[in-house]
């Protein structure tokens, strides 16, 4: 009974989107509004930390290619901050994408620092208290203290 009421759905759903199915679960294109584009952007001054912006949305379909760019990045042995002010939602799969760039990073003897994105986003670090765990920081032009070997947590304000 499940399989004939998941083709009638899926029936009328390719219908009105005119968009072609793999199967039942996979997309083979997403319509518009399941659209969760993501971009990634690098910038390196050659002095300071290298800069990985995130605009967009974080999560499953997302995390594999900001993951790519971040282990690019940590390839070149230099402290790292992330920047999620443009970041409109991050889901658990970009959580742990991040924390586990962190522990790559710290392990490699640099710092990742993240600046805090809006409050979406922020909401996820508070709820799952990672950010106790990660530096994080206001602004861009807080970096320098953040990488200096200052505490990890820079500063948190509560997120009401």
């Amino acid at each position: 009974m499940d399989d004939v009421f998941d083709d009638r759905l899926l029936d009328r759903w390719q219908a009105r989107t005119r968009v072609g199915l793999i199967g039942y679960r996979g997309f083979e294109a997403n319509p518009p509004s399941l659209i969760r584009p993501l971009a990634v952007e690098s910038h390196d001054d050659g002095k300071g930390p290298i800069t990985v912006v995130f605009s967009g949305e974080l999560d499953m379909g997302t995390a594999p290619s900001a993951e790519e760019e971040l282990r690019r990045v940590e390839a070149e042995h230099r402290p790292i901050l992330v920047d999620l002010r443009r970041l409109r939602f991050i889901d658990s799969t970009g959580l742990h994408m991040i924390l586990a760039a962190d522990r790559r990073v710290r392990e490699a003897g640099e710092r990742l620092v993240l600046v805090r994105g809006p409050h979406v986003v922020q909401r996820v670090f508070e709820i799952t208290r990672a950010h106790e765990r990660l530096s994080m920081i206001d602004s861009s032009d807080s970096v320098t203290a953040a990488l200096d070997g200052s505490p990890r947590r820079v500063s948190t304000p509560p997120i009401s």
